[in-house]
């Protein structure tokens, strides 16, 4: 009854409640953001992009939930189906995946702290390192820097004093590289 309650609060206004909604959420956003993108949008945008607009999106428009609490999560990954859809439309790339029953498995709450979901991530933790070997020193620092630290563009630039274009240019190299790499070792299916 306390995600009940929390529903209402956010619905009434709570900010609180509204974002503790949100964190509780937040990784399985991704994780269902990443399963619908294909390949060649997530070069282009990235998933914590389409997670980040879609909670900003929750945040604007959380008065216009009529549902249940407990059709809340299920508001949520329809915001987030139809941002994935946008940016898909906006650069003109592909989801993958969309409608299938396995993707649509991936709609439905999971605990972020279940073992099968700790040691996935793990295992992920482990392949990304295997795969960031791949790119050159340079490269991997920036990729390292950026998408694992969270350090902005502007204050990479800063540092390599380049333009934060470069900078921007360089990081898109690395993530395709690094998809490709995943496709190759068939980790991801063929879009």
């Amino acid at each position: 009854m306390i995600r009940d309650e929390l529903v209402e609060r956010a619905r009434a206004g709570d900010r609180e409640a509204l974002e503790t909604l949100l964190i509780e959420v937040r990784e399985r956003l991704g994780v269902v953001a990443r399963k619908r993108m294909g390949l060649e949008l997530r070069a282009r945008v990235g998933v914590s992009d389409v997670v980040q607009s879609t909670c900003f999106e929750v945040v604007q428009r959380v008065g216009e939930f009529e549902g249940r609490a407990a059709d809340f999560d299920g508001w949520m990954f329809t915001l987030l189906r139809n941002n994935v859809r946008r940016q898909a439309r906006r650069f003109g790339a592909k989801k993958r995946g969309g409608g299938s029953p396995a993707s649509d498995d991936l709609d439905r709450p999971a605990a972020a702290n279940t073992p099968s979901f700790v040691a996935a991530h793990k295992e992920d933790v482990e392949i990304l390192a295997g795969i960031l070997d791949i790119l050159d020193d340079d490269l991997r620092r920036l990729f390292q820097a950026h998408a694992i630290q969270g350090r902005s563009m502007a204050d990479l630039a800063r540092d390599d004093g380049v333009p934060e274009t470069t900078i921007r240019s360089r990081f898109r190299r690395a993530r395709i590289a690094l998809m490709l790499e995943a496709r190759r070792r068939g980790l991801f299916e063929q879009p």
